[in-house]
């Protein structure tokens, strides 16, 4: 994608968690063209630190995903809904705070654990 008057940087992949959080949080935007996914760790992670995403509706991957709030999620899987969800939301203002917070509320690890001990308590309780 091009992007007039924008810098527009391809990372590839990054193995070290600091690099990462400190990539997601020196970013703009992450942007996510995946046709399809389940609930993809790279929205999940963008979201804790704060990054609004711009997605795909394809598989899981607007699912995390609050349009306006936490980035936007494309009307389309093709390149020109992508490209038109992204040139909207680079013009958009987003409260870091917000997102990494509401992102936190649903997908923390303490969040998730509680969630898992509820699960296995139900399935072995006898009652």
């Amino acid at each position: 994608m091009n992007f007039p008057g924008r810098t527009v940087h391809r990372t590839g992949s990054l193995p070290d968690p600091r690099l990462m959080a400190l990539l997601y949080n020196a970013v703009d935007l992450v942007l996510v063209p995946s046709r399809e996914d389940n609930l993809p760790n790279v929205i999940l992670e963008s979201l804790c630190c704060g990054t609004p995403v711009v997605v795909t509706p394809g598989g899981g991957c607007a699912e995390p995903v609050v349009a306006g709030r936490d980035g936007l999620i494309s009307q389309s899987l093709d390149i020109a809904g992508f490209t038109k969800a992204v040139a909207a939301a680079a013009d958009m203002r987003f409260d870091r705070t917000v997102i990494s917070e509401a992102a936190a509320s649903r997908y923390d690890e303490s969040v998730t654990v509680a969630a898992y001990l509820e699960l296995y308590g139900s399935i072995t309780d006898p009652r």
